[in-house]
Parts: C-alpha cells; sequence; structure tokens
C-alpha cells in the first residue's frame, strides 16, 4: 500500500488493525514485535519492497480497498511505530519512522519493458518501424516519479537510411503519462526522417521510479524510422553495425520496416546447429547469423520483390587468410552462407556467395528472408602444401637461403586438420605432427625422442580423409 507522509514523517493511516485488547502491555509489545517481525520476513521472501512515498495516484492495483474523497481503508497495515526499509536500504541519513505499510511493486529494480509507436515491432530489444509522424513510447515496468529531468532525455539521430553516420543531437519534446506508465517523444519542429536509426539516452539521475529507485539498463533505447520504398536503403543490426541488408529501391510495393538482429537463441537456429553438429565427419561451423523480416506500413509481414543483399562480417584480425576464433580452423575462401529452413530446422547452404578478403565480408542476395548463417567449412585440400627451406642448413650462414635453428623448417598452405609425418629414406616414422594451428606449422628438426635428426634426405607427407601430399626434405648440419 502507498500510504501518505506528512512534513514531519510522521504517516497519517486512517485506519489500522490493532492487537486484541485483552492483552497485557507486555504482551500486546511483544505481539505487536511479533508482527513486525513476520511482515518484514514475508517482505525479504516474496519481493515486496517496502518504504515511504507520498501518494500520487490510488487505484485498485495498488491494494486500495476502499477509498474516497476523503478517506482511504488500506490492507496490510501494522499500526505501531516501525522503521522504514526504503531508507534503511537506501538512506545515507536518518533513517525515517512512523508507520509501516507495504508497498506493493512490479519490480524492485525498474527497468524498460517495453516501446512502442503505431504498428511498429518490439523485437530484439528495440523498436522497429516508427511513422515519421509517431510518438515513441518507452514503456517501463513500474510507475515512473512525475519529476524526470526531461532535460536529461537525450535523442541522437545515429545513422542515416543508408548507414551512414550522422550522430546528430535532436531536440524532442517529452511527457509521461501515469496511467500508462510511458513516456512519450516527439521530434521538436518537424517528423522523424525516414529510414534513420536513433538512439534514446537517459541516466538513472533523471529516471526514477516512485519509490525513488533508479531505473536500470539499458541506459539507451534504439528506436529505426520506417524506410522509404522509393529509395535504396540499408537495414543495420543494432548490436553489429557492420552487419546488414542493403535494399534496392522499388524492392516492396510501399514503406516497410526490417528488424534484423545476429541473435542464434531461436528454438529453430538452436536445433539447426545441434543437428549440424551431430553429422559424422568435420562439417561448416557457424560463424555469424542474420535474423530479417519486413513489414509494411501496418504491420504486416511481407517478402521482397527484388533480391536484397546480406552482408556478414568475419574476423581475421592477423591477415593470415584464417577465420578468427574458429576450431577446427578455417580458410576465409571456403566460407559460405546457409539458409535456415525453419520447416525442418536444418540449414541449407546456397549458392552465390561473395567472400571479400578485402573487407572481410561475406554476401549473397537472397528473395526471401529469415535466417541466414555464415558457415565456415573446413579446409581438406593439401595441394598447395610445401616446405621450406630446402635444403635446412642451419650453420651456412646464409639465414635467407638456407634457415637457422631459431625458424627450423616450415610446412605452410596446410589444411585446416590432419597430419604431418616425416619418414627416413628407409620410410621408418621418424615424427608426427597434429595440425593444430595451420596454415603454417614448424618442425623443430626432432625425431619422436625429442633428439636432433641426423644429416640426410627425408620423406614428408601431410594426410587430411583421403587427401595425400608427399614431398622430401634435406637435412645439412
Amino acid at each position: 500500500m502507498l500510504m501518505k507522509q506528512d512534513t514531519s514523517h510522521r504517516l497519517q493511516v486512517t485506519s489500522h488493525k490493532s492487537p486484541p485488547f485483552f492483552l497485557f502491555p507486555v504482551s500486546r509489545l511483544l505481539f505487536t514485535t511479533f508482527c513486525l517481525l513476520l511482515t518484514t520476513y514475508h517482505l525479504l521472501l516474496t519481493g515486496v519492497y517496502a518504504g515511504w512515498e507520498n501518494v500520487r495516484s490510488i487505484s485498485s492495483s495498488q491494494g486500495i480497498i476502499d477509498s474516497s474523497a476523503s478517506n482511504f481503508n488500506l490492507s496490510y497495515t501494522i499500526g505501531e511505530p516501525a522503521a522504514s526499509l526504503s531508507a534503511m536500504g537506501y538512506s545515507s541519513g536518518t533513517v525515517l519512522s512512523g508507520y509501516l505499510s507495504q508497498i506493493p511493486s512490479v519490480s524492485l529494480t525498474p527497468f524498460l519493458s517495453d516501446m512502442a509507436a503505431d504498428k511498429a515491432v518490439f523485437s530484439y530489444g528495440s523498436l522497429w518501424g516508427a511513422k515519421p509522424e509517431d510518438t515513441v513510447k518507452l514503456i517501463f515496468s513500474n510507475e515512473l516519479s512525475t519529476s524526470i529531468v526531461s532535460s536529461e532525455i537525450k535523442v541522437t539521430e545515429v545513422f542515416d537510411n543508408m548507414g551512414s553516420v550522422v550522430n546528430s543531437s535532436r531536440s524532442v519534446n517529452t511527457a509521461y503519462d501515469p496511467s500508462g506508465k510511458f513516456l512519450s517523444i516527439d521530434l521538436s519542429g518537424s517528423d522523424w526522417p525516414k529510414g534513420s536509426l536513433f538512439a534514446v539516452y537517459y541516466t538513472s539521475d533523471s529516471m526514477k521510479d516512485i519509490n525513488g529507485l533508479p531505473v536500470a539498463g539499458p541506459a539507451t533505447a534504439y528506436f529505426t524510422v520506417i524506410f522509404d520504398r522509393n529509395l535504396e536503403n540499408k537495414a543495420l543490426v543494432i548490436e553489429d553495425w557492420t552487419t546488414n541488408v542493403r535494399i534496392p529501391a522499388n524492392t516492396y510495393n510501399e514503406d516497410f520496416f526490417m528488424p534484423v538482429s545476429t541473435s542464434q537463441d531461436s528454438a529453430s537456429v538452436q536445433t539447426a546447429n545441434r543437428k549440424m553438429e551431430s553429422l559424422p565427419g568435420i562439417i561448416a561451423k557457424p560463424v555469424k547469423v542474420i535474423n530479417a523480416a519486413s513489414f509494411d506500413s501496418q504491420g504486416n509481414s511481407v517478402q521482397p520483390i527484388a533480391k536484397p543483399l546480406i552482408s556478414l562480417p568475419y574476423k581475421d584480425d592477423d591477415n593470415n587468410g584464417m577465420v578468427d576464433g574458429i576450431n577446427p580452423p578455417a580458410r576465409a575462401r571456403n566460407l559460405s552462407i546457409w539458409h535456415l529452413d525453419e520447416a525442418k530446422s536444418m540449414w541449407v547452404k546456397q549458392i552465390g556467395a561473395v567472400v571479400d578478403t578485402g573487407s572481410r565480408m561475406v554476401s549473397l542476395n537472397v528473395s526471401h528472408f529469415s535466417s541466414y548463417g555464415l558457415m565456415a567449412l573446413p579446409d581438406t585440400d593439401v595441394s598447395a602444401v610445401y616446405v621450406y627451406p630446402v635444403p635446412f642448413r642451419p650453420n651456412a650462414g646464409n639465414p635467407a637461403r638456407y634457415g637457422t635453428w631459431t625458424d627450423m623448417i616450415t610446412f605452410t598452405n596446410l589444411p585446416s586438420y590432419g597430419t604431418i609425418r616425416i619418414y627416413t629414406i628407409r620410410l621408418e616414422l621418424v615424427r608426427e605432427i597434429n595440425i593444430s594451428s595451420p596454415p603454417e606449422m614448424k618442425w623443430d628438426v626432432k625425431n619422436s625422442a625429442g633428439e636432433i635428426v641426423a644429416s640426410g634426405v627425408y620423406i614428408w607427407e601431410v594426410v587430411v580423409e583421403s587427401n595425400r601430399k608427399t614431398g622430401k626434405l634435406m637435412v645439412i648440419k
């Protein structure tokens, strides 16, 4: 229950239940103490917040069982002096005291629970497809204080319709509706520009609920404005700006919007990933997933009439041609894009993906929106493997030509996995090395016992599955 607090910090209670009249004073004190402890224990178990707050609105959802212009009957009221749990938990000064009352709260940690605009979609934690004339609403789990600091609500246009950086602050009007628990935002003097992506930033100092609790993250909320069908547009993934969908002009018959994400949390994606992992042998590994869907201005699901271009980035920070963070390792040139067959929860390889190793991006024109996965296929090609230096003469005084004991003998252009074997000229096994860090690995010129091998000619082979390549090398100490 919300209880009114006067300027002397003493709660004014119009009705409360006292202990039975027949109890002696000591028993009465014990009874009251027991009730207080029991109620406090209940608060801790149920997550109901106890504290002091001025009454600003009264409704049945707040526990009011009867109300009139001059009187409020509140349930769960204990009629003895008690300390405020709010003050004890959040006050750095004197603990307020008075009559204790329970305050049923939706959440002890208020948060942004939703965003809304006419026909727009709240998905992946952001709002997609607000109309230029719309009021954007930020909906919170708890009723906010009416003393919201509007000047602390910052709105920034982050990207335009083609994904170009804008980063321009915009002047907005804000208003709070306590009955709907939402904060409305309008662009001052004009409409939201079509196709742009906006960020709304707020701090816990500017956003608190009626109990004085700061609103939890996100400190930044995002929303997009519907695209103009007559223009070329680019839909960006908010959590990963480089993953995008490029949409040609007139791809749709009317203005549209497109929620996109790289989340792999959906049941169909996870099922498809498990099926892929359960297949025999070394198979494709998902590097990244893009989920895309398109809607018309009325919020109806639509598909394109032209072919948009989806682009998914990959990492190769050391520029060695291998995709970072993949095991077994995979070459960037072997990346491919697969479509999620949602009916079967299976990944299906698509034809026509283009790998740009310069921009580290893989792109594919698609005719249907759903989930697409960037897959890394292990490299089993051994045709380009070779060894250097040959001969290996570390004491010849010419490191560039004959190598050194530090650099040893290098196997290069290795496949993603497999085995290197070195034999004597009589085919006696000298050393076996598992390929673990392609595309290059070193042989330290030692046998399996850790001893430097003798000078002479040796035969090497690289094997992966049914692929095999052999060659000769020479050691001259």
